[in-house]
């Protein structure tokens, strides 16, 4: 309110109340209003605005928030129908937390993403998947971590209506290691997957990755807990990928010995993120790694008390950010 009435609304493009309680009820006050986040506690009456919506982040930021966001189910729905139907030729970025109890209600109302032909990116983690229908020509990324009832029918759909898919989060699903593999194929743009503690997928999607024609790159993977992966699955994609590679992901492949992380530091130069928890590899190789790739940000070492390895990460990745 102290905003509105200073006049100050007027030109402010960015929102983000994520956790702190306020109601989002009057946003005509914001024509230009493009980023919104409401995450969290942050209350979401919405009327109709004259704002043009580029990027919304809409849910439970944590589990702890359940309650909160499942006694105003009905009125956060209604937003987010409002949303879909009022910005629909503007968002380009929807990230959804959705919540088990309140999934039918919200499942419903995604069926209507088929109006954002513009949307780029889309975050649907924990949710209930509806009937996958859309045709979204513009998606680039989409992370349907852990959706339940996503099923292989939902992947080729995806393969046949998002056309131009980068980046595809699948961790904690049921999908078959054929439907990725299909997916993996025939999206030709695709770089970043993530199919950690994807109890069906393992060592055959990477050798698919591996088979690819020489013209397609991967940037990122994510294969964690997948127990029966060894050396030469994720050697062999860092040998292929090599500096193009920023992400890797293979915590508790309880498989995997010292030697990938000699790969990986004789390869990845590049590398941002690695993910290398519940290991039984030395210390003293996680700091080779560390030292070859100073562009690290994020790592997660094989034993996270490892004073050695974050001291070691900190000297020599300026942007090391600890977990």
């Amino acid at each position: 309110r102290t905003v509105v009435s200073n006049g100050y609304g007027a030109n402010i493009r960015n929102i983000s109340v994520a956790n702190a309680g306020i109601d989002c009820s009057d946003l005509n006050s914001f024509p230009a209003l493009q980023h919104l986040d409401i995450t969290g506690s942050a209350t979401c009456k919405i009327t109709h605005t004259t704002a043009r919506l580029e990027s919304v982040r809409f849910g439970y930021a944590s589990e702890a928030q359940w309650g909160d966001w499942q006694r105003n189910v009905m009125e956060h729905a209604e937003f987010l129908r409002r949303l879909l139907t009022d910005h629909a030729s503007t968002l380009k970025r929807l990230w959804f937390g959705g919540s088990f109890v309140s999934a039918v209600v919200y499942a419903t109302t995604l069926l209507e993403l088929d109006r954002c032909e513009q949307l780029q990116e889309l975050s649907l983690p924990y949710c209930l998947v509806p009937r996958i229908q859309w045709t979204l020509p513009a998606l680039k990324v989409l992370n349907l971590r852990a959706a339940y009832g996503l099923v292989d029918s939902h992947i080729r759909t995806i393969m046949i209506n998002a056309p131009l898919l980068e980046t595809i989060n699948l961790s904690c699903t049921k999908v078959s290691a054929q439907a990725v593999i299909e997916l993996v194929q025939r999206c030709v743009h695709l770089k970043s997957l993530d199919i950690c503690y994807a109890a069906a997928n393992g060592a055959e999607v990477l050798d698919a990755i591996l088979a690819l024609p020489p013209e397609r790159c991967f940037t990122q993977i994510g294969v964690s807990g997948m127990t029966h992966l060894e050396d030469r699955h994720i050697a062999g994609f860092c040998r292929r990928f090599g500096k193009a590679i920023t992400l890797l992901g293979f915590g508790g492949c309880e498989r995997i010995t010292q030697t990938v992380l000699d790969v990986v530091a004789s390869h990845c130069p590049n590398l941002r993120s690695l993910v290398i928890h519940d290991l039984e590899i030395p210390s003293s190789a996680v700091v080779a790694v560390v030292q070859a790739c100073p562009r690290i940000v994020h790592l997660s070492p094989p034993n996270p008390n490892c004073a050695i390895v974050n001291e070691a990460a900190k000297v020599y990745c300026p942007n090391y950010q600890p977990f």
